[in-house]
């Protein structure tokens, strides 16, 4: 019989099966299709542990400067939450994939003191080149809020970066706290 990652438990003798082979150097996680059940017994079937990644980060401490027609990263610099300390929010300020496989990006930038007739933009980045983009014009002085989403395949050690860009005569701010300015990404199963 093959080792399994945990012993097979028989819920009416309330014991491990003793044919079973116990590896403590696998892991398990179960999901529906990782249980088959065969006459009354709950068989556990192997899989790896695949730690899902969530993170969502903000703009903590103050307004973050953006000069005119200028691409800048938004250093996000606070976390509400990372599962698998992927996100730097110190040097770097960039998500970077421990696991391969497809993530849900979702970025919003809360623009202050927007000039009429002015487009706002917000970039995702994989690897340093735009992967996705959206752009608001400015109707009349205010604020603004970008938002951009996107599916993405990454590798292990490919990064996402989020940049902003606008094209008004001067300066631009992006406002903090976490209701305003956030990345938020997600791996998705499967």
């Amino acid at each position: 019989m093959a080792d399994f990652p945990g012993a097979v438990y028989d819920p009416r003798e309330k014991e491990n099966k003793a044919s079973v082979v116990y590896n403590p150097a696998k892991k398990t996680i179960l999901f529906v299709e990782d249980i088959t059940k065969l006459e009354d017994e709950v068989v556990a079937i192997e899989t790896n542990i695949i730690e899902t990644s969530r993170v969502r980060v903000f703009l903590d401490t103050a307004n973050q400067e953006i000069p005119a027609s200028e691409e800048t990263k938004v250093l996000f610099n606070a976390k509400s939450f990372d599962t698998n300390t992927e996100f730097d929010i110190v040097t770097n300020h960039r998500f970077v994939a421990k696991k391969a496989g497809y993530y849900k990006v979702n970025a919003e930038i809360h623009w202050v003191d927007t000039v009429n007739l002015k487009t706002y933009e917000i970039r995702i980045k994989k690897n340093g080149s735009v992967i996705d983009h959206s752009t608001v014009v400015a109707a009349g002085a205010g604020e603004k809020t970008t938002r951009c989403n996107d599916l993405v395949y990454l590798a292990v050690g490919n990064y996402i970066e989020i940049f902003v860009y606008h094209n008004a005569v001067s300066s631009a701010y992006i406002t903090f706290g976490t209701t305003h300015n956030h990345l938020v990404i997600a791996k998705q199963i499967g």
